[in-house]
């Protein structure tokens, strides 16, 4: 496929460990500007606080009801209730084994 924008929201991790702790810092550090990925520009949208049920959720579902592009979102996820969801709002969902296929 080709993507011109692409977003990624990331899930906090419900554990504080050392580790998680670090993987949250570099996530929210890597929050604050726009890659460039070979052309492809990348946002990263954080979904919220540590054991937040469902923040990741909320933020996709915010990002596809906002959804003022000409392109229709195409968004990758196993979780079969927010595809249903995301899918009434318009977006085109595909599952995390077509993302690994076409990358």
């Amino acid at each position: 496929p080709e993507f011109h924008g692409v977003t990624v929201v990331f899930d906090q991790p419900r554990q504080q460990g050392k580790g998680s702790q670090l993987r949250v810092k570099a996530w929210s550090r890597a929050a604050k500007r726009t890659w460039d990925c070979q052309g492809v520009q990348v946002h990263i949208v954080p979904a919220g606080m540590a054991g937040q049920a469902d923040g990741a959720d909320r933020v996709l579902l915010g990002l596809v009801a906002d959804w003022s592009a000409e392109a229709l979102p195409v968004v990758v996820t196993n979780d079969g209730g927010l595809r249903a969801e995301l899918q009434r709002l318009g977006a085109e969902c595909r599952r995390c084994d077509w993302l690994v296929r076409e990358l």
